[in-house]
C-alpha cells in the first residue's frame, strides 16, 4: 500500500483490501489513533473509565492517553479490568 500527503489529509491506497491487523494498526497509528494495549486485548472507554478485556492474564500493560503506563499482573485466564482513564487506578477486576 502507499500514502500521499494532501494539504488537509493523508490519502491511502491499497491494490487489495487491508485485512491483516498489522497493516491496519500501522495505518491507524499514522493517523494518530491511540492504542491502549497490544492485541488481542479489547479496550474501550467512556465516562472517565477504561474497560480492558484480556484473553490471557499474566503481565499486561495499558498505556493511557497521558502517556502513563499501567503495569498489571493478572491471574491466568480471561480477565476484565476497569481503570480510571487519568490515573490508571484499577476500579474493578473480574476474573
Amino acid at each position: 500500500f502507499a500514502s500521499k500527503q494532501m494539504p488537509d489529509h493523508t490519502a491511502w491506497f491499497s491494490a487489495v483490501p487491508l485485512l491483516d491487523a498489522r497493516s491496519l494498526r500501522f495505518v491507524f497509528g499514522q493517523a494518530g489513533v491511540h492504542f491502549y494495549a497490544d492485541p488481542p486485548a479489547i479496550v474501550y472507554g467512556g465516562s472517565g473509565m477504561l474497560t480492558a478485556h484480556f484473553k490471557n492474564g499474566g503481565p499486561q500493560t495499558v498505556t493511557l492517553r497521558n502517556g502513563r503506563k499501567v503495569a498489571l499482573q493478572l491471574p491466568e485466564g480471561p480477565v476484565t479490568v476497569v481503570l480510571d482513564v487519568e490515573s490508571g487506578e484499577v476500579l474493578m477486576a473480574l476474573y
